[in-house]
């Protein structure tokens, strides 16, 4: 059987989907080695695979919730990242590379011959934007974009190499304990959600004047923290509002009605798989391109800043929850969803690189 390297980020919202591949992997008979943080040590080896750990120079993610790392940062982590790409690949013979877009340094190695380099997979969560993928689209045996065909402008000049394999669904959660207020979400009063993901930590910007814009609504709102502290909001929970720091997607989007979000690719995908249209406040480079997409898709309202105001969220909540094209539109793309497996379509996407480098080395 193969063996294969999958290489992601430390960030929840980075590793999940590919932990979730190599699981997969792991369980169709494949030798499985992920390339990560330690911290997730014990996460790859309940999966079954080896770890191969990432040095935090490589890994590079904010260890706050901040913005972001700056380009400084970036262009630190690219050369560590490099060096570990060529120990891992100089270690063991893979017949497959997985990585995370993030994981940018191993570009060096696709330019030169010195190492020999197997098929590469880079699964690249953001908008298809041609000018973006057409230069990295000649470096990758397979750029995969965890959405359908339905969610992008109809494009003529996408790389060859470049497949649609839908959501990437995380693993079921392990030991999941509903919080009190959970069987609330079954009434009859309809369910927002409202999140700014992982990497965005000003709370004000988003989720504060959701909070507020709803408050008095005959709504119930949830609100996911991206991990931080539910004390660090800088408002009062009114009676209508819950917070966690996580919440499991797959069991909770089915409850919910509307999304609010800063426009995270790794939250709007899973929502419209789930058929729930579409509140983006989202300004700045993917988060600008996913809100566009939404907005152009019918499944939801571009609010197009990141920082709204308490009013233009009521008033997008209620147009939603008024104007059936919304909720039409979010259930079109969830059927188109439904058609596909991302996890599977990946592992497909493995047989087909490794038959295909058969097939040169046997001419």
């Amino acid at each position: 059987m193969p063996e294969i390297l999958v290489a992601t980020l430390s960030s929840a919202g980075r590793a999940e989907p590919l932990f979730s591949v190599a699981g997969d992997l792991v369980g169709r008979g494949h030798r499985v080695t992920v390339m990560t943080g330690v911290a997730h040590a014990e996460s790859v080896r309940q999966l079954g695979a080896r770890l191969h750990p990432l040095p935090a120079t490589a890994d590079g993610e904010p260890s706050s919730h901040t913005a972001g790392a700056g380009p400084d940062d970036f262009s630190r982590r690219l050369p560590c990242q490099t060096v570990e790409f060529r120990r891992a690949l100089g270690e063991r013979r893979y017949d497959v590379v997985i990585m995370d877009y993030g994981l940018s340094g191993i570009v060096p190695l696709l330019s030169g011959a010195a190492t020999a380099v197997p098929p590469v997979l880079c699964y690249t969560p953001t908008p298809a934007v041609p000018a973006q993928l057409l230069e990295v689209g000649a470096l990758f045996d397979r750029l995969i974009v965890p959405t359908v065909p339905s969610f992008e402008y109809p494009h003529n000049d996408l790389p060859a190499s470049l497949r649609f394999v839908g959501v990437v669904r995380p693993r079921p959660p392990d030991g999941f304990v509903p919080p009190a207020w959970w069987a609330e979400l079954d009434g009859a009063r309809p369910v927002v959600h409202v999140t700014q993901g992982t990497d965005n930590g000003d709370l004000s910007q988003l989720v504060e004047p959701c909070i507020s814009a709803l408050a008095d609504s005959d709504v119930t709102v949830v609100v996911s923290t991206g991990g931080r502290d539910p004390g660090a909001l800088g408002i009062p929970l009114p009676a209508n509002a819950f917070v966690a720091e996580h919440l499991p997607q797959d069991l909770l989007l089915p409850k919910v009605d509307v999304l609010v979000t800063d426009g995270g690719y790794a939250t709007v995908q899973p929502a419209l798989a789930a058929g729930v249209p579409i509140v983006v406040a989202g300004s700045t480079g993917d988060r600008a391109e996913v809100a566009a997409r939404v907005a152009w898709s019918g499944t939801g309202i571009n609010l197009q800043t990141g920082t709204p105001s308490p009013a233009a969220i009521a008033a997008a909540v209620q147009r939603i929850r008024s104007e059936a094209g919304f909720l039409r539109n979010a259930r079109r793309l969830e059927a188109d969803f439904a058609r596909r497996d991302g996890v599977a379509e990946i592992a497909a996407l493995v047989d087909e690189v490794v038959g295909e480098r058969a097939q040169r080395w046997a001419n």
